[in-house]
């Protein structure tokens, strides 16, 4: 079994300078930045989100883009009022 520090060396070593990983949101139509490759440093962060054509215009710049299979997930619940001692709404 792997150490987590060999772990992580493994997990930067399968993505290339060239690549970014990319969690698809809720709707489809946007994107979060997960990692991104050394080459792209400058110019995206993790936690970034990207539309649809930004991610196009990676792909045809010629960088690799890969999905991440953990999606964000919409929330249905009820939403809170942000005030104590109101009761929130359903």
């Amino acid at each position: 079994m792997l150490s987590f520090k060999q772990f992580n060396e493994a997990e930067e070593k399968k993505h290339g300078p060239n690549t970014v990983v990319l969690v698809p949101g809720a709707t489809g139509s946007h994107f979060t930045v997960k990692h991104v490759g050394d080459n792209l440093k400058r110019h995206l962060k993790p936690g970034e989100t990207l539309k649809d054509n930004h991610v196009d215009d990676l792909h045809d710049m010629g960088y690799k883009v890969r999905y991440a299979r953990d999606q964000l997930k919409k929330s249905v619940g009820p939403k809170s009022s942000g005030k104590a001692g109101v009761p929130q709404k359903d």
